[in-house]
């Protein structure tokens, strides 16, 4: 056995040199340099997001998530409809291509919100991610093209450990580009650097809808600086995408001699996105799917989850920040464990349960931390959001070793339009759970963290249905 995966593995190596013009090895190294770009800039933009939009944009919390509310659900009803065409195009026509439109997406939204920051460029930036979303999405099925079956599926946790390592990778990148984003703040609002936070410089602004800003456009302090830096190095991801990165989906494949022309012979196929979900052929895949879709649900609810806790604690960027790297830390530590975990006691066992049993918990303690109280969540963060967010990162790993390679980009748009479905209709309710709950006393003002906790236990009751047919 030994040495037919040794045959194997020497065979894919040969096919994909001649395919491509590199090595599976060199490849590898290509996706690693676009992973940590991608992921050193999109942490600078998320870390400072949400106070650089209220500062620049609007200081608003409740229009803030009425805008994400109001461009979310359109936008997943059309992600819904489009990704799965998108994923027939990455199986039948191009890999490289459609990853660069996405990394091309991303960028162009960041330089937006870098250089005009207003509430229609911010509608604008949710729109383009329908086609920059694609991105994370196809990557999936590009690694499939790197590996041999044997390797995606059983050697080292099969994909599950390939991911792992990718999630270390990442873990190691954000907390370098997490620690440079924190002390940019703080050495700003210390005034070492003469760039402080905007937000807090301002005094977060109270009782105002816009804060005030200088006229023109300049570096104005930390936020602007970090939101310039992350637009970069998503520019010089899509670069190295457009001008580095091999073709690597296999010749035989390529069903079809171009998107243009894969988009007119297939654009019926549009109208009918549902058609991608006969890659769940088996009982047992579909079953897997219903507990997917349960926490899909609580997914669409994120915003409200998360915006119910922010709202109860009001924390600023520093302080969640330096949360993130608490609950990072201990997440890092299980991640590098993954691979002995799910060697030892497979996905259903090792990932989806434990990951499931640690969100309810961590549910359940951020639902009852009073406000006078938040500082907890430095305790419960690391405790149960950390790991189980780590381990929930692995649970469709499993049903991606369960697919055949020529339908890997069919399978994880199929998976989107079922999440981007039912988040284009749920979003609404979670949003009146979020709007209608602000006036209820603690901790019922958390209504939307209890509703994600009750459908979290359900999808544990299926879950543990699963384990005599664990795969």
């Amino acid at each position: 056995q030994k040495k037919a995966i040794e045959e194997e593995e020497l065979a894919h190596i040969q096919d994909f040199t001649r395919n491509t013009g590199m090595s599976p090895r060199a490849c590898w190294y290509i996706v690693l340099v676009c992973f940590v770009l991608r992921t050193i800039g999109w942490t600078w933009i998320t870390m400072v997001m949400l106070e650089y939009t209220r500062f620049y944009v609007i200081n608003d919390l409740n229009v803030l998530s009425t805008i994400e509310t109001v461009t979310g659900s359109p936008q997943s009803l059309l992600k819904a409809f489009f990704f799965p065409f998108w994923g027939i195009l990455s199986d039948r026509a191009s890999r490289k291509k459609v990853l660069a439109v996405g990394s091309v997406a991303q960028s162009i939204s960041a330089w937006l919100l870098v250089l005009w920051p207003s509430v229609p460029i911010l509608v604008l930036t949710r729109c383009l991610s329908i086609v920059g979303d694609l991105r994370g999405t196809i990557q999936n099925a590009m690694l499939r093209d790197l590996f041999t079956p044997a390797q995606w599926e059983r050697q080292g946790a099969g994909i599950t450990g390939i991911k792992s390592r990718l999630a270390v990778i990442w873990a190691l990148t954000s907390a370098g580009s997490i620690a440079f984003g924190m002390g940019a703040l703080k050495f700003g609002d210390m005034g070492w650097t003469g760039l402080p936070n905007e937000f807090s410089a301002a005094d977060q602004c109270p009782e105002q809808r816009y804060c005030d800003q200088e006229e023109g456009w300049h570096i104005h302090g930390a936020l602007r600086l970090l939101m310039l830096m992350g637009a970069i190095a998503l520019t010089v991801e899509a670069l190295v995408m457009i001008f580095i990165f091999p073709e690597t989906l296999r010749p035989e494949f390529r069903t079809e001699k171009s998107i243009l022309s894969c988009f007119r012979q297939r654009f019926c196929e549009i109208l009918k996105p549902w058609n991608n979900l006969r890659v769940f052929a088996t009982t047992q895949l579909r079953e897997l799917l219903q507990i997917r879709f349960i926490h899909y649900v609580i997914g669409s609810g994120g915003n409200a989850i998360f915006m119910s806790w922010y709202r109860r604690n009001q924390l600023d960027t520093f302080e969640m920040v330096g949360m993130g790297v608490c609950g990072g830390t201990t997440g890092f530590l299980v991640t590098c464990l993954v691979v002995k975990i799910v060697d030892r006691f497979g996905d259903l066992r090792g990932v989806w349960v434990p990951s499931n049993v640690l969100a309810v918990l961590y549910g359940l303690s951020t639902a009852l931390t009073p406000s006078s109280l938040p500082y907890l969540a430095f305790l419960f963060f690391p405790m149960f959001g950390g790991p189980s967010t780590a381990l929930a990162g692995f649970t469709p790993d499993l049903l991606a070793k369960l697919m055949p390679p020529d339908v890997q980009g069919t399978f994880q748009t199929s998976k989107d339009f079922v999440y981007n479905l039912q988040k284009a209709v749920l979003v609404w309710p979670w949003l009146g759970l979020y709007v209608k709950s602000e006036s209820l006393p603690e901790p019922f003002d958390a209504l939307a963290i209890w509703v994600a906790m009750a459908l979290g236990v359900f999808a544990l009751w299926l879950t543990l249905r699963q384990l005599p047919k664990d795969p």
